[in-house]
């Protein structure tokens, strides 16, 4: 390959925008930590970093989504374990699909029991506002995450698994990338007319809350009201 393109396969790509995105490929994984300019962990887990493939197989666009670590003294830090878990699953299950052995849903039964915790809601409710219970399983919970995909990743064995990726705005169109409940990926596998990822009335709101935020925002040149 020349070295224009080396430099051009290598530069930044666009982000992969909002709705329903068609093949899309699953290219890295990890738990690498990141800090901010002023130094600080973030305190954010699972990087996965997804991209879109055009019909030559090239990548012409990637987002990157996580999720952000939970707080034991949050009110609704059970509700948002069971968010993160269910698409942590969902990511899982549609790349690595239970065969014979469910390796993910034995990975969290080992989890559970060896944070001491007994595998049932109630007994998961307890722990999860309990700090030390609440690290114990969810590092193990992300580190089992990123191990699993890690052999799926990479856009060679994932051009092998194609799927369908969602990307929507928070409830103030703020932010552009993971819904924060419910399935993000499915596989190409499952005709797009028995698809079960859709953009809701609520996703299109936010979005429009996002293109007021956008048109309200000066134009670059434009002149100041200072």
């Amino acid at each position: 390959m020349s070295l224009l393109g080396k430099l051009m396969g290598s530069a930044r790509k666009s982000e992969i925008g909002f709705g329903i995105n068609e093949n899309c490929v699953l290219l890295s994984v990890n738990n690498d930590e990141r800090k901010n300019a002023n130094n600080e962990i973030i305190k954010r887990n699972c990087y996965t970093k997804i991209a879109a493939l055009d019909d030559n197989g090239a990548n012409v666009a990637e987002r990157e989504i996580f999720w952000f670590n939970l707080d034991n003294t949050q009110e609704k830090v059970f509700e948002q374990f069971k968010g993160q878990l269910e698409q942590l699953s969902n990511i899982v299950d549609t790349f690595c699909p239970a065969g014979e052995k469910d390796i993910w849903d034995m990975a969290f039964d080992k989890i559970l029991e060896n944070a001491g915790v007994e595998a049932t809601k109630e007994a998961l409710q307890v722990a999860v506002k309990d700090r030390s219970k609440l690290e114990a399983i969810t590092s193990s919970l992300y580190a089992t995450y990123v191990e699993i995909l890690q052999v799926e990743s990479g856009k060679d064995l994932a051009e092998k698994h194609p799927v369908r990726f969602k990307v929507a705005y928070d409830n103030k169109g703020n932010n552009l990338g993971a819904p924060k409940y419910g399935s993000i990926i499915e596989s190409m596998t499952v005709p797009f007319k028995d698809s079960t990822l859709r953009i809701t009335k609520s996703d299109e709101d936010n979005k429009v809350k996002a293109d007021n935020i956008a048109s309200s925002k000066p134009t670059a040149g434009a002149p100041s009201n200072i």
